[in-house]
């Protein structure tokens, strides 16, 4: 999977075929494009434009030359959702965190994923390309006012889940050397499918002896 997010074309046609392979629905599958419907039966409008808290768009003149105004799914940087993460990052701190949108590629806050889950499944595939799953603390929310996180377990360094979340947080446990993980999420409406809107990011965990430039060459006191 390459690094980067994938934008709905900017040019050219859109058909609902190609909207439902962006979603991860099947590709025969009716779909509104304005409007209002429950999962897995959301418009176009309410996926990227609905109200935060609500599966109900915040316009209903919805055209579909809107769509050429880079709409997306992403992961981004923090709860505001006015940034996608980097293609590459190097993390210093204890823990890493992402949260998916969708909307714009500086503004990801449709209510169907801002701030909890209305049933929109994400696929989550982590894959650690150096280092050991082993060394990886992985959770999950659903609901990110709610505070509650719960963990994934990673059972090798390739795992994939299907998860109604909203959130993920990663840590790694490591002193020496670094952990390199590519994390890619991907809408998943139907709960089988990849949809085509992944998002990829490659996050390098730093160890104690890299992060502070060589260690002190004694021994470290963590107390």
């Amino acid at each position: 999977m390459s690094l980067g997010y994938n934008t709905l074309p900017t040019s050219g046609s859109i058909s609902i075929t190609q909207l439902n392979n962006y979603f991860g629905a099947t590709s025969t599958s009716t779909r509104m494009l304005s409007g209002t419907g429950s999962a897995p039966n959301f418009s176009v409008n309410q996926i990227f434009n609905s109200t935060p808290g609500t599966t109900t768009p915040s316009s209903t003149n919805f055209q579909l030359i809107s769509l050429r105004y880079y709409k997306t799914f992403g992961i981004y940087t923090n709860t505001s959702r006015n940034a996608l993460v980097s293609n590459n990052s190097i993390i210093p701190g204890p823990f890493w965190v992402g949260y998916f949108g969708f909307g714009g590629t500086s503004s990801g806050t449709s209510g169907i994923l801002n701030p909890r889950n209305q049933g929109f499944p994400i696929k989550i595939r982590i894959r650690v390309t150096s280092g050991s799953y082993s060394d990886l603390y992985v959770e999950y929310t659903t609901d990110q006012n709610s505070f509650r996180w719960t963990q994934l377990s990673m059972r090798n360094n390739d795992e994939t889940f299907v998860l109604n979340a909203v959130g993920l947080r990663i840590s790694a446990f490591v002193i020496f050397g670094n952990i390199s993980v590519d994390v890619t999420a991907s809408p998943c409406l139907n709960g089988v499918s990849t949809g085509t809107g992944s998002h990829t990011t490659r996050l390098t965990f730093q160890g104690e002896e890299d992060s502070d430039g060589g260690g002190s060459g004694g021994i470290r006191d963590f107390r």
